[in-house]
């Protein structure tokens, strides 16, 4: 569903930042090592990608995550930031279903679409949005159930 909402999503630009591995040796996850090293990550991150069939700008975190201790220490959010930096909301998981919910609230102005640089950690201003709770996930197969 997440590939979908990309694809429809026009006026948003998507990008994905990768940090540790959340489920490393646990789980779907039991082959996938946490990564030691940048690169490890980097590659972790673009098979991520590759196997997500994700059309978007992946980012990756620096190996001290940075950007998810910036963003709160939730493994999956999906945050929405300004052209000018400035966080608009957070969902405390991306789920693809509620991302969708908060996008047709919220359209951004546009403006002429910026390139981020590439594998660089994104350092956005802080803004008056509380991450929103995290759904009820089903510790058995992984999947959110409804509030």
């Amino acid at each position: 569903m997440l590939r979908r909402l990309i694809a429809k999503e026009k006026d948003f630009d998507f990008v994905v930042i990768y940090t540790r591995e959340p489920h490393a040796r646990q789980m779907a996850f039991k082959e996938i090592a946490q990564p030691r090293t940048w690169e490890e990550r980097k590659a972790l991150a673009e098979k991520t990608k590759k196997e997500l069939e994700l059309d978007v700008l992946f980012l990756i975190d620096e190996m001290g995550d940075p950007s998810r201790k910036l963003f709160g220490d939730v493994p999956n959010p999906a945050i929405l930031v300004e052209r000018d930096g400035t966080i608009k909301d957070k969902l405390a998981w991306a789920d693809a279903s509620e991302l969708k919910k908060l996008l047709e609230t919220w359209r951004p102005v546009r403006t002429e679409k910026r390139e981020a640089p590439d594998s660089r950690p994104v350092t956005p201003k802080a803004g008056p949005a509380e991450p929103s709770p995290a759904p009820v996930v089903d510790p058995k197969d992984g999947a959110a159930k409804g509030s």
